[in-house]
């Protein structure tokens, strides 16, 4: 969830920034963002593959669900992400 006013001081959650701190370092572990918000994430897709970059993460894609509206979106969201994850993913490990 994307908390802050309307269109100001917006980014992830309380408690989001340091559950990625705690993971282990993910070295070179493919990773894709998603997000809730009701107007606009701003900058939390970028705040969370920044974050997850510096640990080891390489992302592969991001997206904004708008929670009244986000549902329909999953699908196409799910089949775009998990062919870059899969990618991603074998040339980690070759």
């Amino acid at each position: 969830w994307v908390q802050g006013l309307l269109v100001t001081k917006v980014g992830p959650a309380t408690g989001v920034l340091q559950g990625i701190d705690d993971l282990p370092e993910l070295r070179g572990l493919p990773a894709a963002t998603f997000c809730t918000c009701d107007v606009a994430p701003r900058g939390t897709l970028r705040v969370l593959a920044e974050r997850l970059g510096d640990r080891g993460a390489g992302v592969v894609g991001g997206f904004a669900f708008k929670r009244k509206k986000s549902l329909r979106h999953v699908p196409a969201y799910v089949d775009a992400v998990l062919p870059a994850l899969r990618a991603a993913s074998t040339a980690a490990t070759a």
